[in-house]
Order: structure tokens, then C-alpha cells, then sequence
């Protein structure tokens, strides 16, 4: 059975795992690779996940582009022509519910993502076998301390990290996973998940930190 224990990051910061792509860090399982099962939101498909995640960051926002059409944010996104783009339009833009909804969201589209279904199969026993050999990190350069771990502080919350790590040990208790792509209920599924990743934050988030920063403001 696979082990969901707090992340001692000092002794990983240094691992030799860590890879680049030019002078990023580059995670196997980054959400602008397509891998995976195809992921869907408002009736989109895609088979690169940061598509649909940065269209649920204000998906009904009105959105100009050339050519004087207006589309919804959600459309105008999934029109990106690669993901690196539709990553940067997602700066900023975020609705005032984002904040209580994001993890769900994130969480809902990873579950589509590496869904045990047919075709599937590689990518589902690639991530099963990353979260039995060790935890899975999502190392960066960039200073993400919400969703991963920067190689350069050696520390961060790694919520990306664990949340792949609960998928994986769902898929191995039930061979299944249970789907939730239902906006109304991410709220309420963010509060659970906050609860449930709190108890697996590294030792490197301290209690000060923690005392300081509201659960809705966590991821």
C-alpha cells in the first residue's frame, strides 16, 4: 500500500531526479504536457489539462480578440494555440470564487486525467508506479510554493504533489476514481480537500505559516 506521510523536503531538495528543459524545471506529469486521458470543462475537450484549468479561473468573463468577436473566457482559452499561451492569458483574471474553488478545480480535472479507463492504461500505471517508488514532487524554479516545491528554498507546499499521490492510492485501494465535475460542488469539495492535504504538508511549512494564512486563501 502506498505511504501518504508528510514530505521531508530537505531530503529530497537535492535530488537527481530533477530535470530541465532549458532552464526550467520540467515535472513528466506537468499540466501543459498532453498526457493522460482527454479532460473536458463546459463542453471542451482537451488532452493538455492547463487548458481546462485556466478556463475555470472566470470561464464566463467576456474576452475580446481579434477581429472584434467577443467570446466567454472559457472559449477564447481553449482557442489558445498551445498551452504555454493559455497559460498566460490565466494571469490575473482569476473570478472572486476562484480562491475557494481552485484546488477543487484542480482536483476534479487531475481525475479526469489519469481516470483508469481504456487507453489509458500507461500513463495510469506510470503514476502508480512514481507514487510507490517515492513522493511525488512537483519540483519548480519558478517560486511556487502553493502547488509545488522550489528547488532553490527547499520548501513549498507541494499540493499538486500530494493531490496526484491521493489519486494514485484511490486508484490502488478501489481501482477506481470517483469523478467530480460538478462546479456547484467544488466548494464545499475544497474544504474537504484543504482537511485532508493539511495533515500531508511538508515539515518545511511551519505552524507560524500556517496560523497566518486562512484555509480559503491555502491554494
Amino acid at each position: 500500500m502506498l505511504q501518504m506521510e508528510a514530505l521531508p523536503i530537505r531530503k529530497y531538495c537535492d535530488d537527481p531526479y530533477v530535470e530541465y528543459s532549458g532552464r526550467w524545471v520540467d515535472n513528466w506529469f506537468s499540466n501543459l504536457k498532453a498526457i493522460g486521458a482527454p479532460v473536458s470543462f463546459r463542453g471542451f475537450e482537451t488532452n493538455t489539462l492547463e487548458f481546462a484549468y485556466v478556463a475555470a479561473k472566470n470561464p464566463e468573463m467576456s474576452h475580446a480578440i481579434q477581429g472584434g468577436r467577443v467570446l466567454t473566457f472559457a472559449e477564447a482559452v481553449f482557442q489558445a494555440e498551445t498551452a504555454a499561451e493559455a497559460k498566460k492569458m490565466g494571469l490575473g483574471v482569476q473570478s472572486g470564487r476562484w480562491k475557494f474553488t481552485c484546488l477543487a478545480a484542480m482536483d476534479s480535472f487531475q481525475r479526469q486525467r489519469w481516470a483508469p479507463v481504456p487507453g489509458n492504461e500507461v500513463w495510469v500505471q506510470k503514476l502508480l508506479d512514481e507514487a510507490q517508488a517515492g513522493p511525488i514532487i512537483e519540483w519548480n524554479n519558478w517560486s511556487d510554493l502553493r502547488w509545488g516545491v522550489c528547488v532553490e528554498r527547499s520548501r513549498g507546499r507541494n499540493a499538486l504533489g500530494l493531490l496526484l499521490s491521493s489519486i494514485a492510492q484511490e486508484i490502488v485501494e478501489t481501482g477506481e476514481l470517483q469523478q467530480y465535475p460538478d462546479e456547484d460542488t467544488w466548494p464545499q469539495r475544497q474544504a474537504e480537500l484543504i482537511e485532508k492535504l493539511s495533515s500531508m504538508f511538508p515539515e518545511s511549512l511551519s505552524a507560524k505559516d500556517l496560523a497566518r494564512t486562512s484555509q480559503a486563501s491555502l491554494f
